[in-house]
């Protein structure tokens, strides 16, 4: 099974803000490095979602010499097509980890291939609630964090109407939740054509 994802952090006052219950640290993706990185999602036959999502969870991985572990993200709850004219907040949890966890001997191309694929497996769930996941596996919520999943990623990006490469352009919000529900959450948006990315991490 998952196990819980647990970061060693120092927290370093004069240099991080403060805010009453977590932290955070923002910064900026520049414009030409997208550039680079859209070449790369294009390359991959991939979305910039499935691309990011796979780099924040190999960060996470090397930063806790942890591999088994699985990443929180948000869904519009809309997968019903009887649900989209309905005014009402319908998000929901999605699971996420990657099949191949080991990394050894697997290539780049190879990792976001299996992102993909477990992206997909993931989504095809997401009317399953998240809270009838966590009874069903009695999992136990340990100083008000999130159980399964202790990290968030939300990454809005120019949604598409039709799926990308396979993988549907699901409406995962920015502001889903609060980083102190979570070990730690990155939040990624566009700034603008010309200034690129805007950055958060929470924790």
């Amino acid at each position: 099974g998952l196990h819980d994802l647990h970061l060693l952090t120092e927290r370093q006052e004069s240099v991080l803000p403060k805010t009453a219950d977590y932290e955070e640290y923002r910064f900026d993706i520049p414009a030409n490095l997208i550039g680079q990185i859209q070449q790369l999602a294009i390359e991959q036959k991939t979305t910039l979602f499935t691309l990011m999502l796979g780099v924040y969870w190999l960060l996470l991985s090397r930063h806790s010499q942890q591999q088994n572990f699985a990443l929180a993200i948000p869904t519009d709850g809309r997968f019903n097509a009887d649900l989209e004219p309905l005014i009402g907040c319908f998000v929901n949890t999605v699971l996420f980890s990657p099949s191949n966890k080991t990394l050894n001997g697997v290539t780049g191309k190879d990792f976001i291939a299996d992102v993909k694929h477990c992206l997909l497996a993931a989504l095809e769930h997401q009317n399953l609630p998240f809270d009838v996941l966590v009874s069903n596996l009695q999992a136990t919520r340990i100083n008000g964090m999130n159980p399964l999943a202790q990290a968030l990623f939300t990454f809005q990006e120019t949604l598409q109407a039709e799926p990308l490469f396979g993988v549907p352009q699901t409406d995962f919000f920015n502001h889903y939740a609060s980083g102190k529900t979570f070990e730690i959450s990155l939040n990624i948006e566009p700034k603008n054509q010309s200034f690129g990315w805007s950055a958060c991490f929470e924790f």
